[in-house]
């Protein structure tokens, strides 16, 4: 299929289908790396921030916590937006300003009296996974490419790594919204 309604682009994300994933990836990715490619970033960092905006579209699907008030594509592209203009003004590239879970789905503005709590849970999440994902996400954080990642872990290929980038950042991710202290932050809003 060439084309898919919002609400079968919603159900195929609720049920992991992989055509609608694809689908996603092949239209949606591209709006979103181009946007963020004329804003001076690179491939890399636009594919991070798509996958972080689906990670975030999956939990509120699944939470039944979406509800559009708008086309599905304009909601992912706002999210990416909103993270890729956060990273921006972001100069340390620190976790809390590459993760600031609650500005992944509210606007910019409304984040400043949540920094220390969110900053807080993540700390909490990622003392508590394996050395080797604390090692990954750190070097991540840090701006380090993947061939440097690679390097330094002594992984054997940067596909390698950057599967395991990926499976590191979900677990983070997950681990934080899944956690009741930080769906009390987000319904505090």
């Amino acid at each position: 299929m060439d084309h898919y309604t919002d609400e079968q682009i919603m159900d195929g994300i609720y049920r992991e289908d992989p055509s609608v994933l694809r689908y996603l990836y092949k239209i949606q990715l591209v709006k979103i790396e181009r946007f963020i490619l004329l804003k001076g970033g690179d491939k890399e960092t636009a594919r991070d921030i798509f996958q972080e905006a689906m990670m975030v579209v999956y939990n509120k699907i699944r939470n039944k916590e979406l509800v559009l008030t708008c086309s599905f594509s304009t909601y992912l592209f706002a999210i990416c937006k909103n993270l890729w203009y956060q990273e921006i003004r972001s100069k340390s590239y620190n976790i809390l300003d590459h993760s600031q879970l609650d500005n992944m789905v509210q606007e910019p503005d409304e984040e400043d009296g949540l920094n220390n709590e969110l900053m807080e849970l993540l700390t909490y999440h990622l003392s508590k996974l394996s050395k080797d994902c604390q090692k990954v996400l750190e070097l991540h954080f840090n701006r380090k490419s993947l061939t440097d990642i690679c390097k330094v872990l002594g992984y054997k290929d940067e596909k390698y790594t950057a599967d395991r980038k990926y499976r590191c950042k979900k677990y983070l991710f997950n681990s934080v919204t899944n956690d009741p202290r930080y769906k009390s932050l987000i319904n505090g809003l």
